[in-house]
């Protein structure tokens, strides 16, 4: 359970960093996850 916890915590930060910097540099590195595409 607390890994699942700490997994919806990491994509919350990802979205919102990708929110915050929406630059072609910051794509880049989110993108490189896998599941987010802009």
């Amino acid at each position: 359970m607390m890994v699942l916890i700490l997994f919806v915590g990491m994509l919350a930060v990802l979205s919102v960093a990708a929110a915050l910097e929406l630059t072609p540099d910051t794509h880049r590195q989110v993108s490189r996850h896998g599941d987010f595409r802009f």
